[in-house]
């Protein structure tokens, strides 16, 4: 399940970087204007030609019309995964609340079980991913109903609209959808 980038550089989005939101209006914009200024200061890391991280600078370079430049991911340590690296490098980046950082969790938990083309699999549970974003369990299954229940919902507490236990009590709600706010 890959998403083609439409032509750049020919690299594509793996389920590892997909499992952190895109950046959207004004954070894209500030992005984009500090491309077209200073160039692509960090390069967009891949790896075997999928794109680990980068994916916003990547489209900020395309909309600036800057070159971007990649960079192949190595190990950096005995053990080291391309998982670890995406979820390191996001999270010491991102200003990403418990919500979002649920949702990012309760996504990677739902991964189907995947052999990456390093050799590294990915199986994580629940409270596996609960413990590496840092939220609490409850959190990551309220998420996970969510997504299941209401994709509309959880791209609001993707963009940090809604707290995610805000989210959970709508989806289960008699309500419909077309009266749910975000």
């Amino acid at each position: 399940m890959k998403v083609n980038l439409g032509g750049l550089k020919g690299f594509r989005i793996p389920l590892l970087a997909s499992l952190f939101p895109m950046l959207e209006g004004e954070d894209l914009d500030e992005l984009v204007k500090d491309i077209k200024q200073n160039g692509l200061r960090h390069p967009i890391i891949t790896c075997e030609r999928e794109v680990l991280d980068g994916r916003n600078r990547e489209r900020a370079c395309q909309l600036a019309g800057v070159e971007p430049r990649y960079e192949q991911w190595k190990p950096r340590y005995p053990g080291d995964t391309p998982l670890a690296f995406v979820i390191s490098a996001n999270l010491a980046r991102r200003h990403l609340d418990a919500s979002q950082r649920a949702m990012i969790a309760a996504r990677l938990a739902s991964l189907p079980k995947h052999k990456h083309k390093s050799d590294t699999s990915i199986d994580v549970s629940q409270p596996e991913a609960a413990r590496q974003l840092k939220v609490g369990l409850a959190s990551v299954q309220r998420a996970s109903e969510v997504i299941k229940k209401a994709p509309e919902l959880a791209k609001a507490v993707d963009g940090g609209r809604i707290k995610v236990s805000a989210a959970s009590r709508a989806a289960k709600s008699p309500r419909s959808r077309s009266t749910w706010c975000c």
